[in-house]
Order: C-alpha cells, then sequence, then structure tokens
C-alpha cells in the first residue's frame, strides 16, 4: 500500500515542487533588464506568492488555466497586456509539471 506525506498545509512535496516552478516561470522583461515571474505578479498583485501557486496546483486543471490566466489578463509589464494569457498561463503550468 502507497503511503501519502502531507505538509502542516495539506500539500504533498509534489504540489509544493511544482508551485515552486511555477512561481520561477518567467513571464517578459521590463524595460529596464529586469525578468517579471508568476512569483512577481502575485507579490505586486499582493497575494501570497507560495500560497496562490499551491492553490493552483490543486484544483482542477481547467480552473487552473483560467485562474492564473485571469491573473496575467489583469497585469501590465511596463504598461502592456499580455495579448495571449490563456496561452501563457498554459505554458506556466506546464513549465510547472501540471497537467492542463
Amino acid at each position: 500500500m502507497m503511503e501519502l506525506m502531507f505538509t502542516l498545509k495539506g500539500c504533498t512535496p509534489t504540489v509544493e515542487e511544482r508551485a515552486r516552478r511555477l512561481l520561477k516561470f518567467e513571464l517578459g522583461y521590463e524595460n529596464a533588464g529586469s525578468t517579471v515571474t508568476v512569483a512577481m505578479l502575485f507579490a505586486r498583485c499582493h497575494v501570497d506568492p507560495g500560497e496562490t501557486a499551491q492553490h493552483l496546483m490543486r484544483i482542477p486543471p481547467r480552473d487552473a488555466v483560467d485562474h492564473l490566466a485571469d491573473w496575467i489578463h489583469s497585469f501590465q509589464i511596463d504598461g502592456e497586456f499580455c495579448p495571449e494569457p490563456k496561452a501563457l498561463a498554459r505554458a506556466a503550468l506546464r513549465h510547472a509539471g501540471r497537467a492542463v
């Protein structure tokens, strides 16, 4: 029988690792040359990056894509909105190891 491991917050090590990879995903670059990551997106939107990323790893895949696309859609990098927020959300979640 397979034993499941959970942290105190109810996340498996796999969820935590995927959330960590999601936060490092690069969404673009600012004119100053700095990289904008998913972690920066969440922080600038005043939500906890770690908790938000873990939540996206636990909800149904279609919901995860929709929620992340909504965050990306509302976010600007140097005054520009992402032209394809849903495609970028799928790419970020795939990069994290999430089925989408």
